[in-house]
C-alpha cells in the first residue's frame, strides 16, 4: 500500500482521504498537515491518522511515499517541486498550477527526481465521457462540427468571507477557473488542442469581487468550433453537447456523483433514430488515487499527466487573457 500524506485537510482534502481510506488496497493515509490546527485536529481524528503542523515535518518523514496536495491553487507548484525533490510521489488537485511556467518547471522536477506526478481531473474518469470518445473514435458521430458544454454550481454563494476560492489571485477567471478548467479537459480529451479563444466574464451576483458568469468560444486545431460557459450562481449543471454530421450526442453528469443520481448519455441519429445509452457510476476519486498508487508502484499510468494538465491550464490563461482585453489568444501550449 502507498503510503500517502494529505496536504490541505479543509473541503476537498477530506473528500480525497474519504474516497480510499479503509476502502484501498492501493493506497492509505498516514499523515495530513495544515496550517488550521482545528481542522487539521478533525482530520487526524476522522482518519486515524498522524498530525503534522508543517508541510516540512511531511518531507522530512522518510515513510511517506506521496503526497496529496490539496492546498490552494497558488501553491501547487511550490509544494509539489518541495515533495519532489523531497523523494515523494506528488497528486497535486486541479488547476495544475497558475501559470504555464510553473507548469513546466513543476513536470520538470518531478522527471528530474524520478517521480511520479498525476493531476486531479477527476471528472476525466466519468463512465459518460469514455462514452463519447467512443462514439467520436468509432465515427458514430460522423463528422464533428460543433461543441457546446457548461458546468456551473451555486457553490460561489456559499463560500464565506475570506475563503480562498474569492480572491482574484487563487480563482483568476472565478467560476471558469474553477470549474471550466474540468471540462477544458473533457474538449482536450476528446477534440485535440485549442487553437484560439474568445472570452468574456461577468460579477453578476456575488458580493464578493470574483467573477460569477463566464463564457468562451472556442476553435480547434482540428476544425471543432465550440462554446464553454461556467456559472457560480447558478444551478447545477454538468453536461456536453456534441453535434455531428451522422449523429449529436448529449452526455449530463450528475450531481452529486452518486450512484443514486444516475448521469445520462442521449444521442440523436440524422435519420431520426433515438438512443439513451445506459451510462454507469464510477466513484473517480477512488479510481484516480488507485490509478496514481499503481503508477507510483510501476503498475500502469496516472489518469491525467501532468503534460495533459498544463494543456489545460494554457487554454485556461489565454481564455483568461482574452476576457481580459477582448481580443481572441491562442493557447501558449508547452509541447507540440
Amino acid at each position: 500500500m502507498l503510503r500517502a500524506a494529505s496536504i490541505g485537510t479543509g473541503w476537498w482534502g477530506t473528500e480525497l482521504a474519504a474516497a480510499v481510506q479503509g476502502k484501498s488496497r492501493e493506497i492509505g493515509i498516514v499523515a495530513c498537515a495544515s496550517l488550521d490546527a482545528q481542522s487539521r485536529a478533525e482530520f487526524a481524528d476522522r482518519f486515524n491518522v498522524r498530525a503534522a503542523e508543517s508541510f516540512e515535518q511531511i518531507l522530512a518523514d522518510p515513510e511517506i511515499e506521496a503526497v496529496l496536495l490539496a492546498t490552494p491553487h497558488s501553491l501547487h507548484a511550490k509544494h509539489a517541486i518541495a515533495a519532489a525533490s523531497a523523494g515523494k510521489h506528488v497528486y497535486v488537485e486541479k488547476p495544475f498550477t497558475l501559470t504555464v511556467d510553473q507548469g513546466r518547471q513543476t513536470i520538470a522536477a518531478c522527471r528530474a527526481a524520478g517521480r511520479v506526478l498525476a493531476v486531479g481531473h477527476n471528472r476525466r474518469l466519468l463512465a459518460g465521457l469514455a462514452l463519447l470518445k467512443q462514439l467520436i473514435d468509432g465515427g458514430r458521430l460522423g463528422t464533428v462540427l460543433h461543441v457546446e458544454a457548461n458546468f456551473s454550481t451555486a457553490e460561489g454563494l456559499a463560500f464565506a468571507p475570506g475563503a480562498w476560492r474569492l480572491s482574484r489571485t487563487e480563482s483568476p477567471g472565478g467560476a471558469m477557473f474553477t470549474l471550466g478548467v474540468h471540462v477544458v479537459d473533457w474538449l482536450h480529451h476528446l477534440f485535440g488542442p485549442v487553437a484560439r479563444v474568445t472570452a468574456q466574464f461577468r460579477r453578476r451576483v456575488m458580493a464578493h469581487d470574483i467573477d460569477d458568469t463566464a463564457s468562451a468560444l472556442l476553435e480547434f486545431e482540428s476544425g471543432v468550433t465550440g462554446y464553454l460557459g461556467a456559472m457560480y450562481a447558478a444551478p447545477y449543471t454538468n453536461y456536453v453537447h456534441i453535434f455531428g454530421s451522422r449523429a449529436n450526442a448529449v452526455f449530463r453528469a450528475s450531481q452529486p456523483e452518486s450512484p443514486n443520481v444516475r448521469p445520462s448519455l442521449f444521442v440523436q441519429r440524422a435519420d431520426g433514430g433515438r438512443e439513451l445509452i445506459d451510462v454507469p457510476w464510477v466513484d473517480t476519486l477512488h479510481l484516480q488515487l488507485e490509478r496514481f498508487a499503481g503508477a507510483c508502484r510501476g503498475k500502469g499510468k496516472v489518469a491525467v499527466t501532468g503534460e495533459e494538465a498544463l494543456a489545460n491550464v494554457a487554454a485556461m490563461a489565454a481564455i483568461i487573457a482574452s476576457a481580459a482585453d477582448g481580443q481572441a489568444k491562442a493557447p501558449e501550449y508547452a509541447e507540440r
